[in-house]
């Protein structure tokens, strides 16, 4: 599990949605992989995901909703709830 914290403009959002991507299209070997992402901020738009695959990875552009599936969103509201997670 990684945590990021840091003030905000920073690229936080960014870089998680980068390394997202960066793991869902990796499949090697017959293995799809998922990736839990826990939003504490609600910065992270859909839209801005289906952006970045399809300007890094075109030829993917099919498999997009496919590869949207394997992203597992929590949006905690409190500290306690994203704990319980």
């Amino acid at each position: 599990m990684v945590c990021l914290t840091g003030p905000p403009g920073v690229g936080k959002t960014q870089w998680c949605l980068y390394i997202t991507t960066k793991l869902l299209t990796a499949a090697r070997g017959g293995v799809h992989p998922s990736a839990i992402y826990i939003d504490t901020e609600s910065a992270v738009r859909p839209e801005r995901i289906v952006e970045m695959m399809t300007n890094r990875y075109p030829e993917l552009s099919s498999d997009i909703p496919q590869l949207l599936s394997r992203i597992h969103m929590f949006h905690p509201k409190t500290a306690a709830s994203m704990l319980e997670m």
